[in-house]
């Protein structure tokens, strides 16, 4: 399976089991990770939000499922260069966002990133799956089956609460 980094954006969205269908089917088959810079925006979240011990024991058997990709000085010196570039066109980046697109590139990994799906998308040769098209999604029958009984479930907890 291929790796794809997901922004905070998708990786919260996947953590909530509220990706859109039209994204998941680009996530099918590919490797989950998530940098340094994710993993700290999504603490952020879990403990602004004051998760109880079986939501955090989710979202920390979902970690213990992706890669993380920690900064380098090479990842610091490409997201240097990302900021000069960006800032010296007029057009300043999210730092988080081109923190992540620096890992991505240092790597040579493909990105999820929903919120600027096209803005680092000139940058050879970065890729978000989001922005570009991969080819037919390759479905995954059995994962497919899996999230509709899970949604089945979370419906029958809904209503019942």
């Amino acid at each position: 399976m291929s790796p794809i980094v997901l922004d905070t954006d998708v990786a919260s969205r996947v953590l909530r089991d509220r990706l859109a269908p039209s994204l998941a089917t680009k996530l099918i088959g590919r490797t989950p990770i998530i940098t340094f810079i994710t993993l700290g925006e999504l603490t952020t979240w879990v403990e602004l939000r004051h998760w109880g011990p079986s939501r955090l024991a989710s979202f920390a058997h979902w970690l213990d499922g992706v890669g993380v990709l920690h900064s380098t000085d090479g990842i610091a010196r490409i997201w240097g260069r990302l900021t000069a570039g960006a800032v010296q066109r007029g057009r300043p980046r999210p730092q988080n966002d081109t923190w992540i697109a620096a890992c991505c590139l240092a790597k040579g990994l493909a990105s999820a990133q929903k919120q600027t799906a096209s803005v680092f998308s000139s940058v050879p040769p970065f890729t978000n799956v989001l922005s570009t098209s991969i080819g037919p999604p390759q479905i995954d029958q059995k994962q497919c089956q899996q999230c509709q009984e899970r949604d089945a479930n979370r419906d029958e907890q809904n209503d019942s609460d």
